[in-house]
């Protein structure tokens, strides 16, 4: 879960401020990647055809590779479940639901191997996006925004994990967004 995480950051290293890489957890990663790309945990097909025209496809459509992707759901369904599995447990937990019967277990992981077989094997990855960028009035590190998410969420996010500003966007005459 991690090393697909970290990989798809790597498309959006560009974007993010410096260092947070170094500390942020899968969840925290996932939501900034949701920022930063509304449909990032969702899997896709990235098709391409010959135009006569802009907009106007020819010929046969061709298929450049598909994406398979950790859904933000599944990820906190099963991140720290994983963890705690890897702990051994106190007396306050010894009893807990986390214990569970071998077989159980082996079931449990074989479940969370087969779903994540894709999207470790899946190599093609992509952003094409209109950024919206400026820098944060708070802490001041510059922050780049999906224009689509901003449009649908009506907010960009600093992503300095110690600042975390919400803009909205205004509406101006000549401008169609700009942060305050």
């Amino acid at each position: 879960m991690e090393a697909v995480t970290y990989q798809k950051l790597e498309t959006y290293a560009k974007r993010l401020p410096s260092g947070v890489l170094a500390i942020w957890q899968p969840p925290q990663a996932v939501k900034a990647l949701l920022e930063l790309e509304p449909g990032a945990d969702q899997d896709f097909q990235m098709m391409v055809a010959f135009e006569s025209e802009p907009g106007v496809p020819t010929g046969k459509w061709m298929s450049l590779g598909n994406h398979k992707s950790i859904k933000v759901s599944w990820l906190r369904k099963h991140y720290h479940k994983l963890g705690n599995l890897l702990h051994v447990p106190s007396p306050a937990t010894e009893s807990s639901s986390l214990q569970r019967e071998p077989k159980e277990l082996r079931k449990y992981l074989e479940s969370v191997v087969a779903e994540l077989e894709p999207v470790v094997a899946s190599r093609f990855d992509s952003s094409l996006a209109n950024l919206v960028e400026f820098q944060c009035s708070v802490c001041g590190e510059p922050v780049a925004a999906n224009l689509e998410g901003v449009q649908k969420s009506h907010k960009a996010v600093c992503l300095n994990p110690s600042c975390g500003a919400e803009f909205s966007p205004l509406k101006a005459k000549r401008v169609s967004f700009y942060f305050a």
